[in-house]
Parts: C-alpha cells; sequence; structure tokens
C-alpha cells in the first residue's frame, strides 16, 4: 500500500531551537554556538543535530566476540531521553564486544534533531558492528522514526509495517531569531532526504515526486509489503504475516 495525502501541519516533526540551544535567553547571534553565523542555515541546522544528544565514546576496532544479538527497542515518541539512552546503550554494547545488534521501533515519530543524530552515530559506527534495524508486525515507524530506520546496515520490517514522510515544520522561540527558521528547515529536509535517499534512491525519488518534504507537497504513507513488490531496497527483509 502506497498512499499519498495532504500534509498534515500536525505531524510534522518541530524543531525548538531555543530549547537546544538556550536561545531563548539570548538575542540575536550572540546566543548562537562559537563559529556558526546567524546567517548560515546549513551551519546552524548541523550545530542543532550535533547538540540534540551527548556525545559518547565508541571504540575504532572493537574486540568482537560471538553472542546473540544485544536487542534494543525505540517505542512511543522519538525525544532526547529516549534517544540518549539508546545511543548510551549501543556504546557500550559495542565496548564490551558485542557487535550484533536488533533495534526494534514502533513509534509515531517525534523530534528531528534527536532521530537525525542517533542516526549520524549509527552510521559512523565502526565497519565490524552490525546494526539491524526491526519494524515488527502491525508496528509504525512515522515520521522522525524513518531516520532511525533508515541508518540501520540490516532493515527488516513486517509485511504489514508502516512508513509514514511529511513536510519538515521549524519553530523558534526566540524572536531575534525568527527568520532562521525557513532556510533551518530547508536544511533539515535535506538531511532528511539524504538519509533516505542513501537507503533508498527509488524511495527518496517517489517521496520528491510528491513532494513529501514540501510544506505544500503530500504526505506519503506506504507499507513494507508495498516497497517489496516493487523491488525497492527501503526494506531490505520483509518478513511474512504470522499464521492465525
Amino acid at each position: 500500500m502506497v498512499q499519498a495525502r495532504r500534509a498534515r501541519r500536525r505531524w510534522a516533526p518541530i524543531l525548538f531551537l531555543s530549547g537546544l540551544l538556550g536561545l531563548s535567553a539570548l538575542p540575536g547571534a550572540a546566543a548562537l554556538p562559537d563559529g556558526v553565523a546567524a546567517d548560515d542555515p546549513r551551519a546552524v541546522a548541523r550545530a542543532v543535530v550535533a547538540a540534540a544528544l551527548p556525545p559518547v565514546t565508541v571504540p575504532a576496532w572493537p574486540d568482537c566476540r560471538e553472542a546473540p544479538p544485544v536487542a534494543l527497542r525505540l517505542s512511543g515518541d522519538v525525544e532526547r531521553g529516549k534517544m540518549a539512552g539508546l545511543k548510551a546503550g549501543i556504546a557500550a554494547a559495542v565496548a564490551e564486544g558485542r557487535c550484533r545488534l536488533v533495534l526494534d521501533l514502533d513509534s509515531g515519530g517525534g523530534r528531528l534533531p534527536e532521530a537525525m543524530n542517533l542516526a549520524w552515530f549509527l552510521r559512523a559506527l565502526p565497519a565490524g558492528v552490525e546494526v539491524t534495524t526491526r519494524v515488527g508486525p502491525g508496528a509504525r515507524c512515522h515520521s522522525a522514526c524513518t531516520l532511525v530506520f533508515a541508518a540501520g546496515r540490516v532493515r527488516r520490517a513486517a509485511a504489514d509495517a508502516r512508513f509514514f514522510f511529511h513536510p519538515v515544520s521549524v519553530s523558534i522561540r526566540n524572536p531575534d531569531l525568527a527568520d532562521l527558521a525557513p532556510g533551518i528547515a530547508r536544511e533539515m529536509t535535506r538531511y532528511w532526504l539524504e538519509e533516505i535517499r542513501s537507503a533508498d534512491p527509488n524511495l527518496a525519488r517517489i517521496l520528491g515526486r510528491f513532494g513529501a518534504f514540501r510544506r505544500d507537497g503530500r504526505s506519503v504513507v506506504l507499507t513494507a509489503a508495498a516497497t517489496a513488490a516493487r523491488g525497492w531496497p527501503w526494506v531490505g527483509q520483509v518478513e511474512p504475516a504470522p499464521t492465525s
């Protein structure tokens, strides 16, 4: 199933710069991190993503040992506490020599910077670490969750697993920085589409055709079975529906 429909603002992931970078307390460009110019939306967007979650250290060459995969789970909203916990848990597992991890996802979406921070972290893990992202039977991976799914080196989903894509919305509480919102929204949209394209160029092309990430575009809902029927690599392994 692939559906396109008019985007609804209520689904849009909202980026609050004031909450991430403390911009509400300081006026103008002085509130931005050192070296980040207020007239450079790309630099501001990258700074927001980098600041979304605490940094963690992962061994450059993990001493992998034979062991069952580490099971991790993200359910509910994508938010700072959950994503920071996942990031720390993954780093701790790799440091212990556990180099196979399965991250089960069932999320309606949430905060885009935190999801993107975790996605970049997963992609930067050493080559010996295999992270499988999975959406199980009856589960969903909407909005910001799709960034995490796309970052899996192995991607699995049940045939009826649902994915949802839609435009980005940016809200800046500091009025002195409100003019940054359109440019940052464009940059966050570009990052999101790049992550999708790296996982599946075909899906990225379809999303672009529908304008799924444009403010005036159409949101897109599809199932894992629909991507497999078209031969798209978005879901590398489609799990058959359970028999009753």
